[in-house]
């Protein structure tokens, strides 16, 4: 190798090698240092309730910031880190620097630090140390014991803690996804992740019932019934289920788990990124759609709530039930092939439901030509339903 002489910056006095950093990133190291040595399972939850515990207390900084050239700017943040040599960007390029001789500082403000980053990473540790069949129940006690709060919620802050909670049921399909997939080999989990995210049908159960129970014993009870129910099923789960074969052949050798370095390494490949924006459509924009629809057929169509929601049960429906054949179809015929045709078919059907009604006239040559176009109720269900069921082949 090569010795090379490196950049040693200073901000207030303290040098530093990397990056110096103020806000809650600074108190968590420091709460991590006097636990580094500790790899027990107390340790790591009290790192995971510190981390929320600082997210909580912390309140964002306000700052101002003098930039050279003598301007200065107002920032509303949770951290702020002054980097010894800029970060490289683009695609895998994670924590990297092209160089740490260039001689200048690089100021990174986090603008959106939320306390959902530190939840991701704790499951997706927890998930790889200790297995699914341990990590799924706990996060859908969670997400249970914070659906029942929320129906005794009487004030901003207590929405805001129980819909934190309702947060980890999405962390929940990430913990199952790893968990299920590691039963089946390759060229057969196409077909176990969509048997899989038929669960979704869940979505449609609940706009098809929910509407009804609320009506019976009000929008409380229905927290409270659907959060009894989650619990039962977490109990069940962890009675009934089995450590998925990776992680029990790893606890019998005694093998450590994967690091977070090593975790993160898939970053690296563009084609995660890629995926994650495929994803993101047939995923985020059936979630999107599904609470969007109801209320929209209430004030577009005239319709009462309860038939709102039987309505919109059938994109969820439809969406979710044939998540196992888009599976099928993909192990078959290839991802690729798939997921153009789900976005080909589901451009047409949103423009569809997009395009307003319209009134149109035309100057012809003996006279004015006036002519009209709307979407029907019947029409728009039967559109939505054709747009669940190509997207459901996507996800």
């Amino acid at each position: 190798g090569r010795i090379r002489a490196i950049d040693v910056a200073e901000v207030s006095g303290h040098y530093y090698l990397c990056n110096s950093v103020i806000g809650t990133p600074s108190w968590l190291g420091r709460h991590r240092e006097r636990h580094r040595h500790r790899a027990s399972m107390r340790s790591r939850l009290t790192f995971a309730l510190a981390a929320l515990r600082a997210e909580w207390r912390h309140r964002p900084m306000r700052l101002r910031v003098a930039l050279d050239g003598g301007r200065s700017v107002r920032l509303w943040t949770r951290a702020i880190s002054v980097a010894n040599n800029r970060y490289a960007e683009g695609f895998g390029l994670v924590m990297a620097r092209a160089r740490l001789d260039g001689g200048e500082l690089a100021l990174y403000v986090a603008r959106r630090y939320g306390a959902w980053w530190w939840v991701r990473l704790m499951l997706g540790i927890w998930t790889d140390q200790y297995g699914g069949r341990v990590v799924f129940p706990l996060t859908m006690l969670a997400s249970a014991a914070s659906t029942f709060l929320l129906s005794y919620a009487d004030n901003f802050y207590l929405i805001l803690l129980a819909a934190l909670g309702l947060g980890l049921a999405g962390g929940g399909f990430a913990v199952g996804v790893a968990y299920v997939s590691k039963f089946y080999p390759l060229e057969r989990q196409g077909a176990a992740l969509g048997f899989f995210g038929m669960g979704n049908v869940g979505a449609a159960v609940t706009k098809f019932l929910a509407p009804w129970v609320m009506v019976a014993i009000g929008w409380q009870g229905v927290a409270q019934v659907w959060a009894g129910v989650l619990a039962v099923v977490a109990v069940l789960f962890y009675i009934l289920a089995k450590d998925d074969p990776a992680f029990a052949a790893r606890k019998a050798a005694g093998i450590v788990p994967r690091t977070l370095k090593d975790q993160l390494e898939p970053l690296r490949n563009e084609q995660v990124w890629r995926f994650s924006l495929y994803y993101f459509f047939v995923f985020g924009a059936f979630v999107a759609l599904a609470l969007w629809l109801p209320q929209y057929m209430v004030r577009l169509y005239g319709v009462d709530v309860k038939t709102a929601g039987m309505l919109a049960a059938t994109f969820s429906l439809s969406a979710s039930l044939f998540r196992a054949y888009g599976g099928i179809l993909s192990d078959k015929y290839g991802a690729r092939r798939i997921m153009y045709a789900t976005f080909g078919v589901s451009l047409i059907c949103l423009f569809m439901l997009s395009y307003p009604a319209t009134d149109y006239v035309i100057h012809g040559i003996e006279g004015e030509i006036a002519f009209s176009t709307s979407m029907g109720l019947v029409p728009f269900v039967v559109t939505v339903f054709v747009l669940g069921f190509v997207m459901s082949l996507g996800k």
